[in-house]
């Protein structure tokens, strides 16, 4: 009886993956919480979500001890959800984005080593074309609504906990990765197989190691020389600000092509129409 009720499937279709430290109250403009619970999936526990007004909310963490993120994404897809905003603190590759910048990636590299990137791990069926890499029709509601926030990024997924050397970040500067973070990869991925759409939200909360002060406190102790630091917390303020309004302007239909992203496989037999005998 418990799990019936907790799946609520008609107030809200978005997801909120909040990978940056807020206080519980931060995110009141988007109502109250209305419930608070945690779904069981074939991939283990996922949540606790908290139900809100306009959203669904799951604080998220990419180090290694979190949640199979599979166990998230069929959380999302069970519970009704059809978008998924992924709001990530990272670290800033490029010397042009600076402590407290804003980034809706337009493209991601998947360096992560030691997450699942597929629910078909039996069936060959998760080869799809990664382009767009992110929903475009969710990156226009973000850039209308933080028009301050640099419109074209990539994304590099890392597996952490650590940070990275100052010859890493040089190499992944060099591939064309302009933030670091552990949030959005592999679950953008995971997204498209799943016909969700994915958006990535990112807020620069360090710089790239080799761009470190020579003292190398700020490497030390990265989220308390960053996530405490006054140009994150305006930056902060700024997303808190502009999410009522993207959540408003994402209620309506779906004009982008994610919903149909195994339309082939389902002409060809290989899909049902029961998303859950998929894998």
């Amino acid at each position: 009886m418990l799990g019936k009720r907790v799946i609520i499937r008609h107030m809200s279709d978005i997801l909120l993956l909040i990978g940056v430290i807020l206080p519980p109250p931060a995110l009141d403009s988007l109502g109250g919480v209305r419930q608070e619970f945690t779904l069981q999936t074939p991939y283990g526990p996922a949540g606790p979500f908290a139900r809100r007004d306009q959203v669904l909310v799951l604080p998220y963490s990419g180090l290694p001890d979190r949640t199979d993120p599979r166990a998230t994404l069929w959380a999302a897809k069970d519970l009704g959800i059809t978008r998924i905003i992924g709001w990530d603190a990272v670290i800033g590759l490029n010397p042009l984005l600076h402590r407290g910048s804003l980034l809706v990636p337009d493209d991601f590299i998947d360096w992560t080593r030691h997450q699942p990137t597929t629910f078909f791990e039996r069936r060959g069926l998760g080869y799809l074309p990664q382009m767009p890499a992110f929903c475009p029709q969710c990156r226009q509601a973000l850039l209308h609504a933080l028009p301050d926030a640099a419109p074209l990024g990539v994304y590099l997924g890392f597996d952490g906990p650590r940070r990275e050397t100052a010859a890493e970040a040089r190499l992944l500067r060099a591939w064309g990765s302009d933030v670091l973070g552990l949030n959005l990869v592999p679950e953008v991925i995971l997204a498209k197989e799943l016909e969700l759409c994915f958006v990535g939200l990112t807020s620069v909360v360090e710089p790239g190691a080799d761009r470190l002060p020579d003292d190398g406190q700020a490497a030390a102790e990265p989220s308390l020389s960053g996530e405490h630091s006054g140009e994150f917390r305006l930056a902060l303020r700024r997303v808190l600000e502009a999410l009522p309004g993207i959540a408003a302007a994402l209620q309506g239909p779906r004009t982008c092509a994610c919903g149909q992203s195994q339309a082939g496989s389902r002409s060809r037999g290989a899909l049902g129409d029961d998303w859950k005998t998929w894998f």
